[in-house]
């Protein structure tokens, strides 16, 4: 039946169908718009070698790289996880956690079947129990909920688990879709870049990693290549070989600066200025490519104006640098052409973020390196591939536009201290591919939301958390090993299947 407050009542076998969302096959899913690093290679697509069989699989970890691994199979069990040398971007050398999935994989703390608390909230004690059970529990809190307050009680919460177009970012969402639940904004990672880019240059895709070698000046900004992105090193490296210059734009000193020859260690938080500081030299002393400002951008004349606001001794003292440093940056940067500027998530863990990547972006637009191979900036990909995420997603399944909630306010979300949630209070929260409590900010009012005994709270996961603690029911989830998906890196411009290697420990979905 249809509640006049929004969402669906829930049977269990209706829930079951939208339990899809969890667990979830590839058959809704074409993959004919997909790249797939290993393809033609027979090996690595589940032929039988002898008593051995390889699995193409993809890292699905919140990085960089995803790297494309393969999965030797001997006698139903995964003995081995290995890198794939075909893919150009990671070439077969995974990192150390990489290296380890085989460990998580058959790790004697996995939770292998559904759980019911059996204690106060926070004691960690648990009642095993039937999946048609937590179905039944889970179907019993949704109607509940819905019946008294509305479908927008019921709130999701993901962040960055195991990152997939199917798994995490698409299918679940057209369950919480279906009911009209509330939706949550991820404002923690890059999402303020991602909003200021297109103001500044339109629907952009960031430069493929492989022309970094054709560079002549690689500006790592806000970033630490060697420690979250180590595949990228070596794409600088060949720069270096080339002859190419490195600036380090950052206040950790980090490997690559200790290489570099320039290392620009400013006051955390002062990243626009300093940007706007090297722009105030570059236009009034006629640096910039005129040619190109003229004939490919527009508001030349208000950068103009708005840089006269940021001369070398203030930006000095704003960023807490040297006069002389801001102009090495200029000769170093205007001299040796084209350029690249990596620009990362750090300069974002702020308020502004979005307005020190836009501040930033302004260079390679003004220097004319945009389109040109070795030159712009490299920024993230995986928004750009060509995939309809709407139609994994379905938002056109709600049932009306629903309240949405910054996951910055998660604790008072379910603290029910925010207007919105004074008026309809979270009274079911659903945590997959996340662990707000480590994660989310406010961890003091995210515990004290999660203590109320009149929040039902189901978390999906692999291991006890900290917030699965705090849960009311405990849903086994599967390995990534243990189910197909598509998934793309941030840093290149390739999308991987993963295949389903296994199938799932114990009763894990």
């Amino acid at each position: 039946m249809t509640d006049s407050k929004g969402g669906k009542g829930f049977s269990r076998r209706s829930f079951l169908k939208g339990s899809t969302a969890l667990g979830l096959s590839m058959g809704l899913f074409g993959l004919t718009a997909c790249t797939n690093a290993n393809s033609g290679s027979k090996s690595a697509m589940g032929v039988q070698t002898g008593e051995k069989t390889l699995t193409t699989l993809t890292c699905p970890r919140n990085c960089y790289d995803s790297c494309s691994l393969i999965g030797e199979k001997v006698d139903g069990r995964i003995v081995r996880i290995v890198g794939d040398p075909k893919n150009p971007i990671t070439a077969g050398t995974p990192c150390v956690k990489g290296q380890t999935h085989i460990n998580v994989l058959y790790h004697p703390d996995r939770i292998l079947h559904p759980l019911k608390r059996a204690g106060k909230k926070g004691e960690g004690k648990w009642e095993k129990i039937t999946w048609d059970e937590a179905y039944d529990t889970i179907a019993q809190k949704l109607n509940e909920a819905i019946a008294q307050y509305g479908s927008e009680a019921i709130m999701p919460y993901n962040f960055s688990g195991t990152i997939g177009f199917i798994h995490q970012h698409g299918v679940p969402w057209r369950f919480f879709n279906k009911i009209g639940a509330t939706n949550i904004t991820r404002t923690v990672c890059n999402t303020g870049g991602k909003a200021a880019l297109p103001y500044t240059y339109g629907d952009f895709s960031s430069i493929d990693p492989e022309s970094f070698a054709k560079t002549k000046c690689y500006v790592t900004w806000g970033t630490n290549e060697s420690y979250t992105n180590v595949h990228s090193v070596k794409f600088i490296q060949q720069a270096r070989d080339n002859g190419a210059k490195l600036i380090v734009v950052n206040p950790h000193r980090h490997p690559l600066a200790s290489q570099a020859d320039l290392f620009i260690q400013l006051k955390p938080g002062t990243d626009a200025a300093f940007a706007l500081g090297v722009q105030h030299i570059i236009i009034n002393e006629n640096l910039y490519d005129k040619d190109f400002v003229e004939n490919y951008t527009m508001g030349f004349e208000e950068l103009k104006q708005q840089v006269q606001n940021y001369p070398p001794s203030k930006v000095a003292q704003i960023c807490e640098v040297t006069e002389e440093e801001i102009r090495a940056f200029v000769k170093m940067y205007t001299q040796a052409k084209p350029s690249i500027i990596r620009m990362g998530f750090g300069f974002e863990r702020r308020t502004h973020g979005g307005a020190m990547v836009r501040a930033i972006s302004f260079l390679p637009a003004l220097m004319g390196v945009v389109g040109v191979e070795g030159g712009g900036f490299s920024y993230v990909n995986y928004s750009h591939y060509p995939f309809d995420n709407n139609y994994t997603k379905r938002p056109d399944l709600a049932p009306r536009k629903t309240r949405t909630i910054n996951m910055n306010e998660l604790g008072k979300a379910i603290a029910g201290e925010l207007p919105t949630t004074k008026e309809i209070p979270v009274k079911v929260l659903i945590c997959f591919s996340g662990n707000p409590i480590p994660s989310a900010p406010n961890v003091n009012m995210i515990k004290k939301g999660l203590e109320r005994e009149d929040l039902f709270t189901v978390v999906h996961e692999v291991f006890m958390t900290d917030t699965a603690d705090y849960a009311d029911i405990i849903l086994p989830a599967a390995h990534f090993t243990e189910f197909e998906d598509v998934v793309a890196d941030y840093l290149g411009w390739y999308v991987r299947y993963s295949e389903q290697a296994l199938e799932p420990m114990g009763e894990s979905k």
